[in-house]
């Protein structure tokens, strides 16, 4: 191996690969950004009706229905809240397509991303696609709430497992699955939808 190489091999990655390095950087904050919008108050419901009859109580039942509508309102208004920097992360998220397409680039980075789709589509523009956004929040709540409940009594009460960091596991992993099942036809809706091109009035 050449010279050359070795010292292209012996430097960072972010010199290495600049234009990959600023993709990825973008859509991290991207992402940082649409946490940051979600309220936290608005997880408190949805934890505090998350089990709290007490798993070791047999006569606590399985989640209300009450607990289930908590959760689902819960994801559907902190999405809603959340659509615009959503919206910011998945037209940013294209921007390696359009790239390898030989496109040109939309955005220089997130806050250019805000004030361009603002200035395309104005207020209404930024919270386009949030139908789908909210219907995905409120069923992957939906699938997460019930289905980590379900399997922890039954867990509890039926195996030889008690209520430790293996039952929450276990139980946390089929909540996952059952929740991106639910929520992966709403969640290609909303993607493609942001990602169409928009008149000046945000439709």
């Amino acid at each position: 191996m050449s010279a050359p190489e070795d010292e292209e091999r012996l430097l960072p990655l972010t010199q290495r690969w600049p234009r990959a390095s600023k993709f990825l950087l973008s859509g991290c904050a991207a992402t940082v950004a649409e946490l940051g919008t979600r309220p936290p108050s608005l997880g408190l419901p949805r934890e505090s009706s998350r089990g709290r009859a007490g798993v070791g109580d047999p006569a606590g039942g399985l989640v209300s229905r009450k607990s289930v509508i908590g959760g689902m309102m819960a994801g559907v208004v902190g999405q809603f809240l959340a659509n615009p920097t959503d919206l910011v992360k998945v037209q940013m998220q294209m921007e390696g397509k359009r790239k390898l397409e030989g496109k040109p680039l939309r955005f220089r980075g997130v806050h250019h991303a805000f004030a361009k789709i603002f200035t395309e589509g104005g207020i209404r523009g930024l919270w386009a696609g949030w139908v789908p956004n909210i219907q995905r929040a409120a069923l992957v709540n939906m699938g997460d709430l019930t289905t980590y409940d379900t399997v922890k009594h039954y867990l509890v009460l039926n195996t030889p497992l008690e209520d430790n960091i293996m039952t929450h596991g276990l139980s946390s992993l089929c909540s996952g699955l059952v929740a991106s099942i639910l929520g992966t036809p709403a969640d290609v809706i909303k993607s493609r939808i942001m990602n169409q091109p928009r008149d000046k009035q945000g439709r």
